[in-house]
């Protein structure tokens, strides 16, 4: 496995063009093949999931399992985006119940809290530890199996965990080779009957990993393929599902997220992701509402750098504009501003908390990311906050 931070050395990436570890199951009804893939791994079995629906979800899993002579126990303690305090919780009944494999079902949330656990196990010392990198995960944990029931984080194909260090107000994630799942099965009937606002926030959280991904620092061409891809897919399929509920456009956006996590776990993120964290951690927004809103914001900071591919993206979504490259490129910036307000997504946070005395937590906040420091067109302290007062 290749260290992730080798892009880093002199702003080239050195590592793998393309790195993608995980076995994918995907299509409508994939799920049925769970019992076959779980049993590659073991026959006691924790899946961690969220409440409500996703329990039954995750109790239909677990029959199917049983018929299949698998010890299962369901654990249904995401409600929320995962903490450390979670994380401790499900690694102490993953030891209890001597699991051998975790099922994550569910959203991001829900995958990353698998994930973590997964990766965590076994380790030793702290939590704390490895959140805040004085210790590095060193080998592999549980396997866990992937499972996810929106189409939005792409977690299923990542190999990192965003957690939140709730007293500290800290969110951020832990990354290793180690975490990736050792197999995903993306089953778009999942998110049949998926909310509006969890569909329209799921999506504009992958639709900003495809546009930030495309135009990275760490981008490369087998990257832009998977980016530029889901990017093209998310627009129209996202208000076609404004308009009906259709198995055809939720296949396509659990494609898409996918893609743009295959896209930003090797190439990684920018701005948007960087400021996301601690906005989200500070006024407890949804991620995905958080990233629409800062995408356009976003895009126009890195207009000057990223303008060829900007460019590009206007002609995947159909709304090329005549004149020059540039002129392109800003009707792609006008495109997703346009779909943000057809989704009722707002331009800025000034009805959402945001106050200018939190402006230097949140840059202090921003400026340690691994997405900041990929974003195309540098973004230090001044640039974050002339990011933030545009959005107050």
């Amino acid at each position: 496995m290749p260290n992730f931070d080798l892009w880093r050395l002199s702003g080239v990436k050195i590592g793998p063009s393309l790195l993608l570890p995980v076995t994918l199951y995907f299509g409508p009804g994939r799920r049925r093949v769970l019992p076959a893939v779980v049993t590659t791994f073991g026959r006691r079995v924790l899946i961690v999931t969220g409440p409500g629906t996703l329990t039954a979800m995750a109790e239909e899993v677990a029959a199917l399992l049983r018929e299949n002579g698998v010890r299962v126990e369901v654990l249904a303690v995401v409600d929320r985006e995962p903490t450390l305090d979670m994380i401790g919780a499900i690694v102490a009944t993953a030891r209890a119940e001597a699991a051998e494999v975790l099922l994550g079902l569910g959203g991001g949330s829900c995958l990353d809290a698998a994930k973590a656990a997964a990766g965590l196990v076994g380790a030793e010392g702290e939590i704390e530890e490895y959140f805040y990198g004085s210790r590095q995960l060193m080998q592999p944990g549980l396997p866990w199996v992937a499972v996810p029931t929106t189409a939005g984080t792409g977690a299923e194909v990542t190999p990192n965990a965003v957690l939140t260090d709730q007293k500290a107000r800290v969110k951020q994630s832990i990354r290793s080779e180690f975490l990736y799942a050792r197999a995903a099965v993306v089953d778009p009937e999942l998110t049949l009957g998926l909310p509006r606002a969890q569909t329209i926030y799921s999506a504009m959280d992958a639709l900003s990993h495809a546009v930030e991904a495309y135009v990275s620092k760490g981008a490369n061409d087998l990257t832009d393929l998977f980016a530029l891809e889901a990017a093209r897919l998310i627009p129209a399929n996202l208000l076609r599902l404004q308009e009906e509920e259709a198995l055809d456009p939720r296949t396509a956006l659990a494609r898409a997220s996918l893609l743009a996590g295959v896209a930003l776990a090797n190439a990684r993120l920018g701005a948007v992701h960087g400021l996301a964290h601690p906005l989200g951690v500070y006024y407890n927004l949804p991620h995905g509402l958080v990233c629409g809103v800062l995408l356009p914001l976003v895009m126009r900071f890195n207009l000057q750098v990223a303008y060829e591919k900007f460019a590009r993206l206007a002609e995947v979504w159909g709304v090329g504009a005549p004149g020059d490259v540039f002129d392109r490129a800003a009707a792609a910036i006008r495109h997703v501003m346009h779909l943000n307000k057809r989704l009722g997504i707002p331009s800025t946070f000034r009805s959402m908390g945001l106050r200018e005395e939190d402006f230097t937590a949140l840059v202090e906040g921003a400026l340690p990311s691994g997405s900041l420091a990929a974003n195309p067109r540098p973004a230090g302290r001044e640039e974050l906050l002339g990011l933030l007062r545009e959005l107050i």
